[in-house]
């Protein structure tokens, strides 16, 4: 197989966890079609299947508009992913002992971090020249 795809197959499998994780523990509480598995994994799939497209049509012209997109999504996920943290788990974890802004700010800098490691990897990823 092409080293090309295989990459792309795994940075593309990052956001579909990623979003997959947004649709699971975040949107099914909003949205009811979203509680539905089969709905869930029909909606990664399709977006699997544009972000692969998207990026093999930027791998090989367009390579630092592809690592802005990267960034820019992954921001989008984490930031999402840091109001869930702090509405649903620092809340029942500390036991409201903290305030509103503590809670968001260590939610924030958690997935901060997440989201600079996860982009540095990506990063790495299509960067390599090999995959062994």
């Amino acid at each position: 197989m092409d080293p090309k795809l295989v990459k792309l197959f795994l940075v593309c499998s990052f956001h579909v966890v990623l979003i997959y994780l947004l649709l699971h523990f975040k949107f099914s509480r909003k949205f009811v079609y979203f509680k539905n598995f089969f709905v869930k994994v029909t909606f990664s799939i399709i977006f699997f299947l544009s972000f692969f497209i998207l990026n093999e049509i930027l791998y090989d012209n367009y390579k630092y508009t592809l690592y802005i997109i990267h960034a820019a999504l992954l921001t989008i996920w984490y930031t999402e992913l840091a109001f869930y943290l702090e509405k649903y788990f620092w809340r029942d974890f500390l036991q409201n002992q903290l305030p509103f802004s503590i809670n968001l700010l260590l939610s924030f800098v958690l997935m901060i971090n997440a989201g600079y490691f996860t982009l540095m990897f990506i990063i790495r990823i299509l960067e390599t020249s090999r995959l062994y």
